[in-house]
């Protein structure tokens, strides 16, 4: 509970005294009559004064507003000052851009006349209660709330606190001070914790297997730093909290159930905000993140930990290691004049030839300042910058990784996220192939690779394939090699729902199921979701052969639901499209498709017709030529919002659907342009990995 002076919240450029749910706070029409801002720039004395049940506002000693309230709130000793945002489980955007000069607390309900009375920095009888005029620091003059804790980018001069519209103050009696998101109290914030798990658990599209933010808006949601270390796979993912971008951390045994662990790398101790990154062991078989760390300069940082469970990171105290001249990027010249314009912004995870140390840093930034912005051709489409290091300080330029070519990515794609391995022969791991994985994204188009030789320190691409392709709605995918030799990947899917949707939601950040990835008989990219995740299934349901006639659709009866795996082996027959309509509603006002296209000779999942509401109205199709007399192998997993279908281990293809009706549940099974059979076909539940 709170009560405060809040600009704007409820009328444009007025003044109001804010309080919780508004419960002491004017009602939006009363506030109408309210003298808005008009400038800026003025300096304004604003005060509240509460009265018995009398609530005045004043500006600059005038009154501005009188209203009466039921009662007016006590607060106790463990009361504290937020100075910036609305109080402090606020979003972050609740926040003020501007200065503040004086910021007083009376424990008396000062009158008109004294408050006029009152100048900036200048003593006032009576005394207050506390005071902060940042003559002399951020700290209350008169002790009164002596803890203070600094969120954000604040700057203190000679003119006071100035705020960004992010950042803020806040002030404790005791040394716990209250972070944002928190509470008063303990029993507070348990029946806050507690209504929060309860709006979560009612959320019909929040995804229950799929990995999600456990609370708040994550944008960006990066998956980063993932790596298998003593028996858990760890997890990394970019989240938002007061500080800035942070390095959230979770781990599993069983890539399903995920275990949250204190943050792991937070801003502070060379930079102001984590971005995305890497993990790997370094030459001595140190776990070792490298991630774009924001600042000025930012460039590439270095942390390492050693801990069994990697919850202790000790930055280099060389950060940043490889420092940026302008966001992103490092121009330098060359002993012969010639300007060296190099990526220093999304590291990949570095590994280790011949005792040496390696790195890939992305291009996106060199792509907009020189490709674009300065129109140098050499500057334009994809590409890396490959570093080498001795001790994990020092780095020297070696040359661009590899040349994209325009008949597989646009003079405008980028090539960010970088992770580069070499793959496995087998869906189970081994030893590793001859063949290297490059895995990035482009920010307009989402998640691609290509599958290369890498011979002298470059690599040659050979083939090129995305894992997107109508958008970039599949993004930043992070891999790790397990102790078996299996390289697993996940990807942050967007979220699709429109941003007022967004903005009252109490979550959002979600990521793709876990695939693994090895390397085809015909030297191209093979992938499936991870077994593991068959732990989850439940009711199975089979359904025999039988035969799909022409422009039909078969009720699959006892199968209903948004919380699905299919599993389908079907002869394509002389169809054109064939596959299986989901979360259709019973007036088909909503439904899913996924399909194996044969003229477009692809997987396809069509969600124009997904929601009467929210989410992105297309169509995703990936590539997928079946051999003659080859049957499709079809793999779908719906998972409330998130639809992920698979085939014959050669694509993968993500939609978001968010149907409105409840009886949106059914499922079909259609061949269209011809007949098909169906040779084998298996339903189940799946139950919920999340606890909430």
């Amino acid at each position: 509970r709170f009560d405060g002076i809040v600009y704007g919240e409820l009328a444009a450029r007025c003044w109001m005294a804010g309080s919780d749910g508004h419960a002491r706070s004017q009602s939006v029409q009363a506030q109408a009559d309210n003298h808005p801002e008009t400038s800026a720039n003025d300096l304004v004395q604003i005060a509240v004064t509460t009265t018995g049940n009398t609530v005045q506002l004043y500006r600059n000693g005038h009154d501005y507003a009188t209203y009466e309230i039921d009662a007016p709130l006590a607060f106790g000793p463990e009361s504290f000052v937020v100075l910036g945002l609305r109080h402090v489980a606020a979003g972050r955007i609740d926040a003020i851009d501007g200065t503040l000069v004086d910021v007083r607390i009376y424990a008396q309900a000062l009158t008109a006349t004294q408050l006029s009375a009152l100048e900036p920095c200048a003593t006032s009888t009576p005394r207050p209660l506390a005071w902060w005029d940042f003559t002399t620091g951020l700290t209350d003059r008169i002790d009164t709330f002596p803890h203070t804790r600094l969120h954000g980018n604040i700057r203190i001069g000679t003119d006071g606190l100035t705020l960004d519209g992010s950042s803020y103050l806040v002030a404790s009696r005791s040394a716990s001070v209250p972070a944002w998101g928190g509470s008063i109290s303990g029993s507070r914030n348990v029946a806050a914790t507690r209504a929060l798990h309860d709006d979560l658990l009612a959320d019909r599209h929040r995804p229950t297997y799929h990995i999600v933010t456990p609370e708040g808006h994550c944008a960006p949601f990066d998956p980063n730093a993932a790596l298998f270390w003593k028996g858990r796979y760890h997890l990394m993912y970019i989240v938002q909290t007061e500080d800035g971008h942070c390095f959230a951390h979770i781990s599993s045994i069983d890539l399903v159930h995920w275990r949250q662990h204190p943050l792991a790398l937070t801003p502070g101790e060379g930079d102001t905000g984590i971005f995305s990154g890497g993990a790997a062991l370094n030459r001595d078989g140190v776990p070792t993140i490298t991630y774009w760390g924001l600042g000025d300069p930012g460039g590439i940082c270095i942390a390492t930990s050693d801990d069994d469970l990697l919850e202790t990171w000790r930055k280099s105290p060389h950060n940043p290691v490889i420092a940026e001249t302008q966001t992103g990027l490092r121009a330098t010249v060359d002993d012969d004049g010639n300007e060296i314009v190099i990526g220093a912004a999304d590291p990949s995870a570095i590994w280790v030839e011949e005792g040496r140390h390696y790195v890939l840093t992305g291009n996106l930034l060199v792509l907009r300042e020189y490709g674009q912005r300065r129109g140098m051709a050499e500057h334009e489409g994809d590409t890396l910058y490959l570093l080498v290091s001795d001790d994990l300080v020092h780095w020297e330029y070696l040359h661009e990784f590899y040349t994209s070519r325009r008949e597989w990515t646009q003079a405008d794609e980028d090539d960010m996220c970088p992770d580069f391995f070499p793959l496995p022969p087998t869906a189970a791991g081994g030893a590793p192939s001859d063949r290297h994985l490059l895995l990035f994204i482009s920010h307009n188009l989402g998640c691609q690779y290509y599958v290369g030789r890498y011979a002298d320190r470059q690599f040659t691409p050979v083939t090129h394939g995305r894992m997107s392709w109508i958008d970039n709605a599949f993004f930043a995918p992070e891999t790790l090699l397990d102790d078996h030799g299996r390289r697993i990947m996940w990807s942050w899917i967007f979220d699709g729902r429109n941003p007022a949707t967004r903005k009252e939601s109490p979550w959002s950040g979600t990521m793709s199921l876990p695939r693994v990835l090895w390397l085809g008989d015909d030297d191209t990219l093979r992938l499936q979701p991870a077994p593991e995740l068959n732990v989850l299934r439940h009711r199975q349901r089979d359904l025999g052969q039988m035969d799909l006639s022409a422009d039909t659709e078969w009720i699959w009866e006892n199968v209903r639901g948004t919380c699905l795996e299919l599993e389908l082996e079907i002869d394509i027959g002389t169809a054109s499209k064939v596959g299986v309509t989901l979360c259709a509603a019973d007036d088909d006002s909503e439904l899913t498709q996924v399909f194996y296209d044969t003229d477009g000779l692809s997987l396809s999942i069509d969600a124009t017709r997904s929601s009467t509401g929210d989410g992105p109205r297309n169509i995703e199709s990936g590539p997928l030529s079946l051999a003659a007399e080859e049957p499709l192998q079809l793999r779908i997993f719906v998972d409330h919002s998130v639809v992920e279908a698979f085939a014959n281990d050669r694509q993968g293809v993500m939609r978001r659907i968010y149907p409105q009706g409840v009886d949106a549940t059914g499922v079909r099974l259609f061949a269209h342009g011809g007949r098909a059979r169906i040779l084998a076909a298996r339903a189940w539940d799946m139950a919920p990995a999340n606890p909430w």
